[in-house]
């Protein structure tokens, strides 16, 4: 994700990544964030830019928490890409993580119903929806394209051995290379869906 934000106009949507925000400021050629508070604030969330003026917009932690019910959820999520498609410029790159019901994580909290794509669940971090990409496609504006998912928390989610030299080293290379398998990375905790803003016709 990085890789795409240097030199280009970016907003943080959501605010929940800030060390990832740390990073970007100085080597985004503009750096804006909308708290997630922002997007549950107004039922009809609109982000405070012009069409067309940014070039990638990236939001981790925020998604999936929009919304206390799934239709609440659905219909805020659906309000805040349909934004996201607006202020993209053409050709300009949205990175929106997911929460994934297929992960260990998703089957954890919704087991009885494994094959649902899409449901909500009380977790640590509230109320969570969870979706597989067939299902966020459903929402995405026809103005969005998605280009690659990536999957993230495959091998592991939370675990402090990453903090070891050589194990963590390890571990941290094997997830690397997961997250782009086609056949692991459906299972990762996260998805990081890549998406397109198309050009209008």
């Amino acid at each position: 994700m990085l890789c795409h934000a240097p030199g280009r106009r970016t907003l943080d949507l959501g605010h929940g990544a800030p060390s990832i925000t740390a990073w970007l400021d100085g080597r985004a050629a503009t750096l804006d964030v909308v708290e997630r508070d922002a997007l549950l604030r107004d039922a009809d969330p609109a982000l405070p830019f012009p069409d067309a003026s940014l070039d990638l917009v990236f939001s981790i932690r925020t998604l999936p928490h929009l919304g206390t019910t799934l239709e609440t959820s659905i219909a805020r999520t659906m309000k805040t890409l349909a934004e996201v498609g607006r202020v993209l410029a053409p050709w300009g790159t949205a990175l929106l993580q997911i929460d994934n019901p297929r992960s260990l994580w998703g089957i954890y909290h919704g087991v009885r119903d494994v094959l649902a794509e899409q449901r909500m669940h009380a977790t640590a971090e509230g109320s969570t929806r969870f979706d597989t990409p067939r299902q966020f496609a459903r929402m995405l504006p026809p103005s969005l394209d998605i280009v690659r998912v990536h999957g993230l928390g495959i091998l592991v989610s939370v675990w402090r051995g990453l903090r070891l030299p050589l194990l963590g080293r390890l571990v941290e290379a094997a997830e690397w290379r997961a997250r782009d398998e086609p056949l692991l990375r459906q299972f990762g905790r996260h998805l990081l869906v890549e998406v397109r803003r198309l050009p209008t016709p």
